[in-house]
């Protein structure tokens, strides 16, 4: 998906008259997001006005859509009622750079959205609308040179390109045509280490550079020129500047420098430099707007590039993701478990690729064993974690060992081998099925719910313990319950009661239980899918923050 779209993000990035973004934006946003129902603003600065640019209608919900019946709107309608949340619009980007000023609206909720994505599209797109803009304005009134206005023409076809040597190296070379420079280097912003680093270097070092810095400053010309976005020029030859007031290296021959930063309305890129103006060239104010005007609008290109290398990046990770996922699924029980005359069963779902929920059950001779974790953390850490404690209980239990122990021998060994400082609650249940009776332990989990089928009530069981990881040797006490005929034990993720609908609403447990209570008498698949859907109709539409987890154990 990433590449096909950064194709055709390709086509807004060329600086031709021929290319309509409105109708582009809107057709990419069609393709590639899950949006039925959305609205395009463009904003005009000459009557300070938002003109209706695309708006389109939920098929699904169209009563939840607002329909805008005035293709323009003053300046202030949005502040006064979009902010106050008097119209339904579920999230709302602005993008705003000198002459271009766009707002979009999703009139739907964004869950199933890569909200990211579009973000980077929206602001490629808006940056596209203004860089040709910039671009009309330099060709219009500053270029006195058919030669200079065929840089900006090549510099602008490449811009679909998305390999950055290439983009780099044009920037570079056609820079230097215009100023005549000998020599020239462009630093990019190493995010990882928040440090500029030489990109591409002809005829110049990185470490010399580096070295040249304003007299009054421990900081490196090239930094200063990034921090304030700011261009800097120094020429012995001309009287404009004072050269004097930067120094370098005594043994470097330098005769004029011009520092050109280059970033777009979304990022801080970078800053290219170039050195040793020929002597017999005039440097002008037009050849330093030319190449002011060149660096903004490589700074697209050089965006897109690296913008597609983290895709690529990023789409190769979230693959692997895909793949622990699966795996991680894989561990957990794919049907419910019916033994002894005792029914369990479980379900998770997770709040990203990969979550930080488990649960699991088992049978060792006359025993069931059933569990369920929650690892404090998300992602690939807390994935590991969730493995490795299915694995190390799994191969704790012993019929000859009580409960209590094997949970002390579960905490040793995590707390002894884990890499991270990540910790995980459980509840763990051991259910002799001769004598009907449950022992089990709750380890800084949430409350583990029993329904009583004689009184038709519920108990809630609260921890008594620490969760499991955290210390070596903690100590672990467990309950025990006789179980008869129609009893229920419930236990859960804190996504549960965390769970929120779209007015922010927690749904709790009172509704929870009352499932429970109503269905008591069914079969515990028919308990779970209640509680299940009775947990989604209270939250429709609302995403998703946690994982879900549910373990339901029943004696028939």
């Amino acid at each position: 998906m990433i590449v096909d779209l950064l194709k055709d993000l390709q086509s807004l990035q060329h600086l031709s008259e021929k290319v309509d973004y409105n109708s582009k934006i809107i057709s990419i946003i069609k393709k590639f997001f899950p949006i039925q129902s959305f609205t395009l603003f463009a904003y005009d600065v000459t009557d300070y006005t938002y003109h209706l640019v695309f708006s389109t209608v939920a098929i699904d919900n169209p009563e939840e859509v607002y329909i805008f019946e005035n293709e323009i709107l003053p300046d202030d309608f949005f502040n006064l009622y979009i902010n106050e949340g008097e119209l339904p619009v579920y999230w709302k980007l602005l993008f705003e750079e000198s002459n271009a000023k766009y707002l979009f609206l999703s009139h739907e909720p964004t869950n199933n959205l890569d909200s990211n994505l579009l973000l980077a599209v929206l602001e490629n797109y808006t940056t596209a609308v203004r860089n040709r803009l910039v671009h009309e304005y330099y060709v219009t009134n500053l270029l006195n040179s058919q030669s200079q206005l065929d840089v900006l023409n090549e510099i602008g076809d490449i811009l679909g390109t998305f390999n950055l040597d290439v983009v780099l190296s044009k920037l570079l070379e056609n820079s230097n045509n215009i100023v005549a420079g000998d020599v020239g280097i462009i630093f990019l912003i190493d995010n990882n280490e928040n440090k500029l680093k030489s990109r591409i270097q002809w005829g110049v070092k990185e470490d010399i550079i580096l070295q040249i810095k304003f007299k009054d400053s421990d900081k490196a010309l090239v930094q200063e020129s990034y921090d304030s976005k700011k261009q800097f020029f120094f020429d012995t030859k001309q009287s404009r500047y004072a050269f004097e007031n930067i120094k370098y290296p005594e043994d470097v021959y330098i005769d004029s420098i011009l520092s050109i930063p280059l970033f777009t309305n979304n990022e801080n890129l970078g800053v290219m430099l170039l050195l040793n103006f020929k002597i017999d060239e005039v440097f002008t104010e037009n050849k330093i707007l030319t190449v002011e005007t060149l660096a903004r609008i490589a700074s697209i290109g050089i965006e897109n590039s690296l913008f597609f290398e983290r895709s690529i990046q990023q789409e190769k990770i979230n693959n692997q993701l895909k793949i622990a996922s699966e795996i991680q699924n894989n561990l957990l029980p794919q049907d419910s478990l019916i033994f002894e005359g005792f029914e369990i069963t479980g379900f998770n779902k997770s709040a990203m690729n990969i979550g930080g929920d488990f649960f699991n059950y088992f049978t060792y001779e006359n025993k069931i064993y059933s569990f369920l974790g929650d690892v404090a953390g998300k992602g690939i850490p807390a994935a590991l974690l969730t493995t490795m404690a299915m694995i190390v209980i799994k191969t704790s239990v012993l019929p000859e060992i009580n409960i209590e122990d094997v949970v002390g021998k579960v905490n040793n060994i995590i707390a002894q081998n884990s890499m991270t400082e990540n910790y995980l609650t459980l509840a763990i249940f051991e259910i002799d099925t001769i004598n009907n009776q449950i022992n089990f332990v709750n380890c800084g989990h949430t409350e583990i719910l029993y329904y009583d089928s004689k009184n038709r009530s519920i108990t809630e069981y609260s921890s008594q313990n620490l969760p499991v990881g955290l210390f070596e040797d903690s100590p672990y006490i467990s309950n025990q319950i006789m179980i008869n005929s129609g009893d229920i034990f419930i236990t859960f993720s804190d996504g549960v009661p965390d769970a929120v609908n779209q007015n922010g609403e927690s749904y709790g447990l009172e509704n929870f239980k009352k499932i429970i209570i109503d269905q008591a008498n069914q079969s515990i698949d028919t308990i779970k899918d209640e509680l299940l859907k009775d947990i989604d109709q209270f939250c429709s539409k609302a995403p998703q923050f946690d994982d879900l987890t549910i373990l339901a154990i029943r004696k028939a």
